[in-house]
C-alpha cells in the first residue's frame, strides 16, 4: 500500500513548491491534471485538541485517517480542516460545500472529499475518517488469569520478573521449586539445587545478573534461579535490601547498612535510621524524575515486632529520608508490596495489628510523600481477595502481575494482572 504521511512543519514548503510548479505549467500553456490531496489536518474551534495530529493519506484507497487516535471522549463536531494539493482548483466537501479554509465540519460520520485538478476536469475522491479512542486511557483493567499455579503445600513463596520471565520460588518443608512463565498463565516447574530451605525467600532479591539471598553468614546466588552457589560474607549481614547502581545494600545484625559491588567485600556505610524495618518491608528500586535510581522501603516490622507505616527513601544507601514524616496515611503493616508505575508509587496488601488490611491498595503521585486511596479507575476489583506476602512485579509491556500471597486461611496460588489502558494503545 502506497501511503503518504505529511507533518505540519512541511506545510510552509507547499506554497513555494506550488508557485514553482504553477510558473512552469503556465509557461508550458498546459493545465495540471493532478487532483491529489497531499496534506490534511484539523483544528477544533473551541477545544485545545492537538492540531498537529498527523493524518495519513492512502493514495490507493482514497482513505484519509489519523493513525494515532484523538483522546478519549473528544468531540467529532466543530472541526476546521486544512486541505492542500498542488494546483487544485477546488475541493468539495460532502458533495455540497466548496472548501474555503474556514468551514466547520462534523466528522461523526465519514466525510467525503472530491478534489478537482487545475484543468477543472480531473477529479479524485477521498473519504476522511476521524479516529478517536473508544476506551478510557486512564482506566486500569484488572483480571485473574490463573487460579492455581502449583499443588504443593508451601511455607513461603516469592516471585520476580527476570529476563523476560515471571519467576516464582515456592518453598515447602523439604525443598524449593522454581516455576517460570512468560504470560502468567502457563507455568513450568524446575528443581532448585544448592539453596538451603533455611534461606528466606521473602528476603531474596533480584540483581542484574540473577538472584541473591543471605543465610547463616553465606551469600547464596544464582544466575538462573535453579543452580545456586555460595560464598562467605565478611560482615554481619542478615537482610539483603536491594540492588541499586550495581551495588547490593543490606542490613546487618548490628543495625548498620552494608554494601558490596563484587559480592565479596562488604563495607559499612553507616547506621540504619531509627525504627528502620528488619523484616517484612515492601521494597522497590526505580528511577526518580531526576533520572537517578532511588530505593523505597515501606512498612515492615522492627526488631521488637512493631509494625511500621513509614516510607523510607534513599539514592545512595547511606542517607535516608522518611517521606511520610510520621504522617499516618495508611495503617502500620507488614507483608505489603510496592512498585513504581506510571509516574507514581503503588502499595499493595499486607497485614496490620487487626489482621489483613482492609485498605489493600494505596497510591502516591509524588513519589511517596503523600498517599491516597486510588480512584475508581485504578482500584482493585471487588473479586480480588485481600492478602499479604504477595509478589507484585511489572513486565516489559507495563503489565502488573500480583502473584500469590496468603490469608489466614492459607496460601493463595493465583495470578492477577492489571494494566492502564494507555499502555495498550499502539503508538507509531
Amino acid at each position: 500500500m502506497k501511503t503518504i504521511c505529511y507533518k505540519i512543519f512541511l506545510f510552509a514548503l507547499f506554497p513555494i513548491l506550488a508557485l514553482l510548479c504553477s510558473c512552469k505549467e503556465k509557461n508550458s500553456g498546459e493545465k495540471s491534471t493532478n487532483a491529489t490531496i497531499s496534506y490534511f489536518a484539523v483544528k477544533h474551534t473551541r477545544l485545545p485538541i492537538d492540531s498537529s495530529t498527523v493524518f495519513t493519506i492512502d493514495a490507493n484507497s482514497g482513505l484519509i485517517y489519523n493513525y494515532d487516535s484523538l483522546p478519549y471522549q473528544s468531540p467529532k463536531d466543530s472541526f476546521v480542516p486544512t486541505i492542500f494539493g498542488r494546483l487544485l482548483s477546488k475541493v468539495l466537501i460532502n458533495d455540497s460545500i466548496e472548501y474555503s479554509g474556514k468551514d466547520t465540519i462534523d466528522f461523526s460520520n465519514l466525510v467525503k472529499l472530491q478534489s478537482w485538478a487545475e484543468d477543472k476536469k480531473t477529479t479524485k475522491n477521498y473519504v476522511v475518517e476521524l479516529r478517536i479512542h473508544t476506551v478510557d486511557p486512564d482506566l486500569y483493567i484488572w483480571k485473574q488469569i490463573k487460579n492455581n499455579i502449583y499443588t504443593e503445600t508451601p511455607v513461603e513463596e516469592k516471585a520476580f520478573y527476570h529476563n523476560g520471565q515471571l519467576c516464582l520460588f515456592v518453598k515447602t518443608a523439604s525443598d524449593i521449586t522454581l516455576y517460570s512463565s512468560t504470560d502468567g498463565k502457563t507455568w513450568l516447574p524446575a528443581a532448585v539445587t544448592g539453596l538451603p530451605t533455611t534461606a528466606s525467600l521473602q528476603k531474596t532479591i533480584k540483581t542484574t545478573d540473577g538472584f541473591c539471598v543471605a543465610d547463616n553468614g553465606l551469600l547464596h546466588q544464582s544466575t538462573n534461579g535453579q543452580q545456586w552457589t555460595n560464598t562467605a560474607i565478611n560482615a554481619p549481614v542478615s537482610y539483603l535490601l536491594f540492588e541499586m547502581n550495581k551495588k547490593i545494600f543490606a542490613l546487618g545484625t548490628d543495625n548498620a547498612i552494608y554494601t558490596t559491588a563484587d559480592k565479596t567485600q562488604w563495607t559499612n556505610i553507616g547506621n540504619a535510621p531509627t525504627n528502620f524495618p528488619e523484616n517484612g518491608a515492601a521494597i522497590s528500586v526505580d528511577y526518580s524524575p531526576n533520572g537517578k535510581a532511588r530505593a523505597y522501603v515501606a512498612g515492615g516490622e522492627t526488631a521488637g515486632g512493631d509494625y511500621l507505616n513509614s516510607v523510607w527513601s534513599t539514592e545512595n544507601g547511606s542517607h535516608w529520608v522518611n517521606l511520610t514524616d510520621s504522617t499516618n496515611y495508611f495503617s502500620a503493616r507488614t507483608g505489603a508490596s510496592i512498585i513504581q508505575y506510571d509516574g507514581m508509587l503503588m502499595l499493595f496488601g499486607g497485614k496490620d495489628k487487626d489482621g489483613l488490611v482492609k485498605d489493600p491498595h494505596w497510591i502516591s503521585s509524588n513519589y511517596g510523600m503523600i498517599w491516597t486511596l486510588p480512584t475508581a479507575k485504578i482500584t482493585l476489583p471487588e473479586g480480588f481477595q485481600r492478602r499479604c506476602g504477595q509478589s507484585v512485579v511489572v513486565d516489559d509491556t507495563s503489565r502488573i502481575y500480583i502473584i500469590g500471597g496468603y490469608t489466614f486461611g492459607g496460601f493463595l496460588k493465583d495470578v492477577w494482572t492489571g494494566k492502564k489502558n494507555r499502555f495498550s494503545f499502539l503508538i507509531r
